[in-house]
């Protein structure tokens, strides 16, 4: 069976991820207070980061909407500007910035590399 791109989005009502109990693994949490006088932020460590961005790369690769939320991905980092720092199609910032590069040296160099 063929794959219907959705233009609408549609598929997202479909999507592993469009749920309260696992949105907040998708994308960093907001920086957070913390102490008394003279508080300090505290952001998510490497650790904590690495852990939700795997279970959330865990959820994506068993999603049926998979191929939609990738093409989606993609259809926005060519017409934006920035970087998302949010898990999309099982990819993480540094997963999407390694196939950026693989595809402008294949493309650049060859899939050979000559």
């Amino acid at each position: 069976m063929d794959r219907v791109p959705d233009e609408k989005g549609f598929w997202k009502l479909q999507a592993l991820c469009n749920t309260d109990e696992w949105r907040g693994l998708f994308s960093p949490p907001f920086p957070r207070k913390q102490g008394g006088k003279g508080e300090r932020v505290v952001q998510e460590t490497k650790y904590e980061r690495e852990r939700r961005e795997s279970k959330a790369k865990a959820i994506c690769n068993s999603c049926p909407v998979i191929d939609d939320c990738l093409d989606a991905m993609l259809d926005m980092l060519l017409h934006s500007r920035g970087e998302c720092p949010e898990v999309w199609a099982g990819m993480t910032v540094e997963d999407r910035r390694a196939l950026k590069k693989e595809r402008f040296e294949e493309s650049h160099w060859g899939s050979d590399g000559i």
